[in-house]
């Protein structure tokens, strides 16, 4: 039996569990893969070493909209390839190409970070405003368990000793929409987060405070933001009340990055233990990151048309 999208589209709720997005959501990004589709399915079958005639060779067994929905069921699903094979029908080389190909035009219909903010393009205040609410922004760094090197060097450098785990590490920031605006080029998971933070040399307008969390403790001189960071209680003596206080206000406001990275972490291709390789890494974890940023302006729309509470369990 043929994998089917219709039953899926039947069942929003259920729609939403198998990909990670909205049936709504999906019928506009469709029609934007659409479009992209038809030129890089001409590019595809143009180029030079092709050695068949277009019209020529064997068709694709499923519709577009099929190879969609099985993209981003890996994605939110994260299933083995044969687990693939075997509840499609379908060849797990076969699918694994697909899913290469897809990867490619889906991320560019997706608002990527790189596409939402640029400190070049930005020249007033009101549209530092609009990237920026509150003129905020927010730090954060995550980790994803890997499979134990077998190299003694590799299993050092992936060494976490905070999560005492072998892993990757990206770091995101995002605005006080729950935007992302930048991600991190991925590092071993040994890598403090300030030594994350300084390598990824990310410019953003100096009016823009910046939030993080202990972790990120000494990066005040390394950019020219104002940084507040969680008050340390010093050594022999009890915290101050204000210094509680404070510790509070700034943890309630960064919950909304803890709450972003548990959406990228809803992917099963981020949450479970990373099984491809390590040089598709960064490239999966950014297709991620578009997602969480399309259901996030999904959202923004909604509220700004007051239907945000009838749909709620999307988000």
């Amino acid at each position: 039996k043929m994998f089917s999208v219709k039953k899926l589209e039947r069942n929003s709720r259920l729609f939403f569990r198998f990909t990670g997005i909205s049936i709504e959501n999906f019928k506009s990004f469709f029609e934007k893969i659409k479009k992209e589709h038809e030129s890089f399915e001409l590019k595809r079958l143009s180029r030079q070493n092709r050695k068949k005639a277009i019209g020529q060779g064997n068709n694709f067994k499923y519709k577009l909209k099929e190879r969609i929905v099985i993209t981003l069921l890996y994605y939110r699903v994260y299933p083995t390839m044969d687990f693939m094979a075997f509840f499609i029908d379908l060849d797990k080389s076969n699918i694994s190409r697909n899913i290469s190909m897809l990867e490619k035009i889906i991320k560019k219909v997706i608002p990527l970070p790189k596409k939402i903010y640029s400190n070049k393009k930005i020249r007033t205040k009101e549209e530092l405003l609009e990237i920026f609410p509150e003129l905020k922004a927010i730090v954060d760094a995550t980790e994803q368990k890997i499979n134990r090197p077998k190299n003694k060097k590799r299993r050092d450098n992936h060494f976490s000793g905070k999560k005492k785990i072998y892993s990757k590490k990206v770091q995101v920031i995002i605005n006080k929409s729950g935007l992302i605006v930048h991600k991190s080029k991925s590092v071993n998971g040994k890598k403090h987060d300030k030594k994350l933070f300084e390598e990824n040399n990310f410019e953003i307008q100096k009016e823009v405070i910046i939030e993080g969390d202990s972790g990120y403790q000494g990066i005040n001189g390394l950019i020219k933001n104002k940084v507040v960071l969680p008050r340390k209680k010093q050594k022999g003596k009890e915290r101050r009340k204000e210094d509680k206080k404070f510790n509070k206000k700034l943890s309630s406001s960064r919950i909304l990055v803890e709450n972003v990275i548990g959406k990228m972490k809803q992917f099963g291709v981020m949450k479970c233990r990373y099984r491809n390789k390590f040089k598709d890494y960064d490239q999966k974890i950014e297709l991620v990151v578009g997602l969480v940023n399309l259901r996030t302006q999904e959202r923004m729309k909604l509220m700004k048309e007051g239907r945000l509470e009838e749909n709620i369990f999307r988000f």
